[in-house]
């Protein structure tokens, strides 16, 4: 069973509200397994607890408890952030999408292939969708700390905050490489197709001797 440095998790209570949530943790070494659909929050907390296997000691438990109150504030501010702002990277990326689709047919009743630029738009499409199950993941998760128990069980409250930091590191890097796949290949790709399209600038006529 790992032991998480307590330093850490009382720590937590400044980190997360800057949305960072790490530091001088060891990452798990894969994300956790998507909860049961129609899971109580104490199958969710059981879950976490054993993905996670945190051991603390009595000292630990009561430090911990005499805390955790005042992080699930934190969470209930980080939370009130966090949702808008997932909301809005799927609503700028849904945008995209309908233009995507937009600038195909456009495309196309231009006499241009667009099949590279479909598979392009298929594989955004695959990124949004790992983003807002990643994202949904999160979300959950930090609603089940804002509503269990904690004082009751610390460790499962602590199993919760590992399973969170996770997620939120793993729905920013989704969210960075969709950003960057729209930046560097489909831009790229309108751009090649916007050259393709120009206009060619008139040739100046030769001089008849």
């Amino acid at each position: 069973m790992k032991r998480q440095p307590i330093k850490f998790y009382i720590a937590l209570s400044t980190l997360l509200p800057a949305c960072v949530i790490g530091g001088g943790v060891v990452l798990a070494q894969s994300a956790p397994a998507p909860p049961a659909l129609g899971g109580t929050l104490e199958q969710r907390v059981a879950q976490r607890k054993v993905e996670q296997a945190i051991s603390l000691d009595e000292t630990d438990q009561k430090r911990l408890a005499s805390r955790c109150v005042v992080v699930q504030g934190k969470i209930r501010s980080l939370n009130q952030k966090v949702s808008p702002a997932i909301a809005s990277r799927t609503e700028t990326y849904l945008q995209i999408d309908a233009k995507l689709w937009i600038a195909i047919g456009q495309l196309k009743l231009a006499g241009q292939d667009t099949l590279n630029l479909e598979k392009q738009r298929s594989e955004l499409a695959a990124q949004v969708a790992a983003f807002v199950d990643s994202a949904g993941h999160l979300t959950q998760v930090l609603d089940d700390i804002q509503v269990m128990n904690c004082q009751a069980d610390v460790t499962g409250f602590m199993s919760l905050i590992e399973t969170a930091r996770i997620y939120h590191i793993e729905a920013r890097a989704k969210a960075e490489g969709m950003r960057k796949y729209v930046i560097d290949d489909i831009k790229t790709t309108l751009g090649t197709y916007a050259s393709d399209l120009r206009p060619e600038t008139d040739q100046p006529e030769e001089e008849i001797e």
